[in-house]
């Protein structure tokens, strides 16, 4: 599940999502049903849903809060302010986001009525949270943060 995504991340946005991370244990989340985004012929996602809670909600505040915070004003050492600012993907911002799990990317109309059939009936259920990482885009690599 995507909590935020942005370009220029890393120093210290990692340090403060760090230290949300180590604050206390991460909040499991409970999967719905299935939801599709995209438009043919650039492709389809296929994710589950994940039902939204008040433990949710402040963790997603909190990293974002962390991550504009990590990059705003005067650095204590010199007159110049802080590192840029990341580029934050608008749809990942509290108020715009849509949390799911993605199950399959790029697919077409017919590869989306195969996958739901395949999968069936879509019962809820709990899914811990495995830890805070982050995907850097240039580089292709993912870092564990917690």
């Amino acid at each position: 599940m995507t909590l935020l995504a942005a370009e220029g991340l890393g120093g210290s946005a990692d340090d403060a999502l760090r230290a949300i991370a180590a604050s206390g244990p991460l909040p499991s989340v409970r999967l719905g049903g299935l939801v599709v985004f995209g438009v043919p012929p650039r492709g389809l996602v296929l994710a589950r849903q994940v039902v939204v809670d008040r433990a949710l909600l402040d963790l997603h505040a909190r990293i974002h809060a962390a991550v504009d915070a990590a990059h705003a004003g005067p650095d204590e050492d010199s007159d110049q302010d802080g590192p840029a600012a990341p580029e934050v993907v608008p749809h990942t911002r509290p108020g715009a986001w849509t949390p799911h799990v993605s199950l399959a990317l790029r697919l077409t109309a017919e590869q989306l009525a195969e996958a739901v059939t395949a999968l069936g009936r879509i019962e809820p259920e709990e899914a811990p949270a495995a830890g805070l990482r982050r995907w850097d885009p240039r580089d292709r690599t993912v870092r564990d943060l917690a």
